[in-house]
């Protein structure tokens, strides 16, 4: 069934309609399977999710999915949200917005340090391309989004480098989590 599958996808079904079209296909079936590996995730690990909930990081179990490994699930959501870059490049609408933040939030409980790197790093990078695209269109916009992402890497800058900084209450949480499960 998977070799038929394959086949359709790469022999077939590109003669039957534009590559545009095929490649958004491709790009909302990877964000199905991301979509549907979240779903799954519920499910078969609600014990972790519970465990996250009543006690914290304290002995916690990664959700896994169908997958049963964490780096492999994350990278799952990973590629889901890159189709979702390239699908909000083409059409931004709101709703394809909801998904990636639904999609990034989950690979947060995975705590898997470099698809969490590497999708907000790039993230950001496509962020600051459409804003440089369409600056002349939407300035007030643009820079609202400029003070925005300043501001972030500031904190993020004031977070990381200067430990004396970490004695401000509303610093000093922050410090330690990305501390303890990202740099450690």
């Amino acid at each position: 069934m998977g070799l038929i599958n394959v086949y359709l996808l790469i022999a077939i079904l590109p003669r039957i309609v534009n590559f545009k079209k095929y490649l958004l296909s491709m790009l909302y079936a990877t964000v199905s399977v991301s979509l549907v590996s979240i779903f799954v995730s519920y499910f078969l690990d609600k014990d972790s999710y519970i465990h996250l909930y009543n006690n914290g990081l304290n002995g916690y179990e990664f959700p896994v999915s169908f997958l049963f490994n964490r780096n492999m699930y994350a990278l799952m959501l990973m590629l889901g949200a890159f189709a979702l870059y390239y699908i909000i490049s083409l059409s931004p609408k709101w709703y394809n917005h909801v998904v990636l933040l639904f999609i990034i939030v989950n690979m947060f409980f995975t705590f898997s340090k470099a698809a969490i790197g590497i999708t907000i790093i790039s993230y950001i990078i496509s962020f600051i391309y459409r804003m440089i695209v369409t600056f002349r269109e939407h300035k007030v916009r643009n820079f609202i989004y400029l003070f925005l992402i300043i501001g972030i890497i500031t904190y993020l800058f004031l977070l990381i480098s200067f430990p004396s900084f970490g004695n401000l209450s509303f610093l000093s949480e922050s410090r330690r989590f990305v501390n303890d499960y990202f740099i450690k």
